[in-house]
């Protein structure tokens, strides 16, 4: 029978065991998540519990408990001042096993030990990021187009303004113009001219024409 067995030895030593405890309960608080085995993850718990009832009294005296056991400072202000005000308000059950099945390599069985709620902070802190990414991507467009149109006005300020005009408004298969350019028209041309880029009727379309100005297609 197994009497006077309670607790877990986990293959060590005293020290071993302690040590390893440790680490366990500190990295839990710091990452509020762990993955090991199920074992250490079922002798960690209840210290795990134990850390954050002494952040819900948050006297001198837990905080000096707290850092004996804690292996670095900065788990000691986070279980503090970030996880006791958090389950102010929760009595017991702070922390959860999530078993997640056999690990490759040794077959350990291993699982998950996290604090209650830490998935809703994850997804929070994710979403923001998120969006600070979306807003740094559209801000760093807009730089980008404004980059652009800055380029392409000085670009175009520092050629000769003909040239400029005469390469934006270029038809294919015709002469290169500049708008501004006088167009000469001439009363006996007709067809397609090659100034105005327009159809000039001739003589002999009049039928044609009056046709498509009678009373069914007025002009």
């Amino acid at each position: 029978m197994r009497h006077r067995k309670a607790g877990f030895k986990l293959k060590r030593d005293l020290a071993g065991r302690r040590s390893l405890l440790r680490n366990l309960v500190t990295s839990t608080i710091v990452e509020e998540r762990i993955t090991t085995t199920i074992p250490k993850a079922k002798a960690a718990k209840p210290l795990v519990e134990k850390m954050i009832t002494l952040a819900k009294k948050d006297t001198p005296n837990a905080r000096r408990e707290a850092s004996r056991f804690l292996l670095t400072k900065d788990s000691v202000v986070k279980l503090f001042d970030v996880i006791g005000p958090r389950f102010h308000q929760r009595n017991g059950g702070y922390t959860r096993i999530v078993k997640l099945g056999w690990r490759k390599g040794d077959g350990a069985d291993t699982a998950k030990l996290e604090l209650v709620g830490s998935e809703l902070v994850k997804r929070a802190a994710e979403r923001a990021k998120r969006r600070e990414e979306r807003l740094k991507a559209l801000h760093q467009g807009d730089h980008a187009e404004r980059r652009l149109e800055i380029g392409f006005f000085v670009k175009a300020a520092s050629e000769p303004g003909e040239r400029m005009l005469s390469g934006l408004f270029s038809f294919r298969g015709r002469r290169r113009r500049s708008p501004v350019e006088p167009v000469e028209h001439s009363v006996l041309e007709c067809g397609w001219s090659d100034g105005v880029g327009a159809y000039v009727p001739c003589a002999g379309d009049k039928p044609y024409l009056d046709a498509l100005s009678g009373p069914g297609n007025p002009q």
